[in-house]
């Protein structure tokens, strides 16, 4: 995933999707224990679940299969859940509240490729000369 012109690794691939899973818990009143635990077969938890699955593909630009890897879910399990989501977007209402919701995950990584680029920019150079 690419954002601001950051190549995001594995670590920002879980921070989206743990900002995600917050998200949908805090949406849905659901914990994100319950959401990411194998038993949460719940027809509310599993819905917690697939929302914070299209916010991580949507939002986080990330493939069907690094969602399905940061969930220990299969590939088209995150599809299915995508598709889900995407038709109940139908419902105007359903789909304010989904808007809301990706801009509310918009705003998080904002913070997190500005605090990555800080990082990244603020690192003590020692040793390091330039030959010119």
């Amino acid at each position: 995933m690419i954002a601001n012109g950051i190549a995001f690794s594995a670590f920002y691939r879980r921070r989206v999707s743990q900002e995600a899973l917050k998200i949908s818990s805090e949406a849905c009143g659901v914990s994100v224990a319950q959401i990411t635990s194998a038993g949460g077969r719940q027809a509310h938890v599993a819905f917690a679940r697939q929302i914070a699955m299209y916010l991580c593909h949507v939002v986080g630009q990330m493939s069907l299969r690094e969602v399905a890897r940061e969930f220990k879910r299969d590939r088209t399990t995150v599809g299915h859940a995508c598709h889900a989501i995407e038709d109940m977007r139908d419902n105007l209402t359903f789909d304010k509240q989904i808007d809301f919701l990706e801009r509310e995950l918009r705003k998080r990584l904002v913070v997190f490729s500005h605090d990555a680029r800080a990082a990244f920019f603020n690192l003590e150079r020692k040793g390091f000369r330039l030959f010119g």
